[in-house]
């Protein structure tokens, strides 16, 4: 069989530049989170003069609130981090020159014995053969710039002053997870 050439590590370099993504705006949610809830506890504690009993109660409803924040923004979207047919059919999905075939190439390269499912070693080696070429022409990277495009800030001028809004409401790690492909809300 014919090897993939660089395509395997060039999508496992992909999936890393997803998790690292995803990771990142994970830590930033919690790092808000976090500044929230030390903002709230300051301001009640403030505020009202609170017994001890109460400030367990306020202090168990923080942890709650980062243990959410956790599981929902780090925990459950690294976990769903796409593996490597996925990541080929975002790529085919946005350099449609590829056709089918990446995935293609991917899927046939697996198989250790072809014929016997009655396939020709020399069809796929020829369809593989014919993979690599076009897809060593394209930035697999480029799924990410079309997510960050879909978020990038667009400035308007409105009696004077300049604002920013975004294109889609939609925050980066969604633009990322639909790019390639991940069901967003556990859907």
């Amino acid at each position: 069989m014919r090897e993939l050439g660089n395509i395997p590590s060039r999508l496992k370099a992909l999936r890393s530049k997803v998790a690292t993504a995803l990771a990142i705006d994970g830590g930033a949610r919690l790092a808000g989170m976090l500044l929230a809830v030390v903002a709230v506890s300051f301001t009640v504690d403030r505020i009202f003069k609170l017994e001890t009993g109460a400030r367990v109660v306020i202090l168990i409803g923080m942890l709650a609130a980062l243990g959410w924040t956790v599981y929902r923004y780090l925990v459950r979207r690294l976990s769903g981090v796409p593996g490597e047919d996925p990541l080929a059919i975002a790529v085919e999905r946005r350099f449609p020159e590829l056709g089918d075939r990446l995935i293609s190439a991917l899927q046939l390269s697996r198989e250790s014995d072809p014929e016997r499912y009655g396939m020709s070693p020399q069809l796929i080696d020829d369809a593989i053969a014919d993979a690599l070429e076009p897809a060593s022409k394209v930035r697999f990277s480029e799924i990410l710039a079309t997510a960050r495009q879909a978020v990038a800030p667009r400035r308007t001028r409105i009696s004077g002053w300049t604002t920013v809004s975004c294109r889609k409401r939609c925050s980066l790690p969604c633009s990322i997870m639909a790019a390639v492909g991940v069901p967003r809300n556990g859907r």
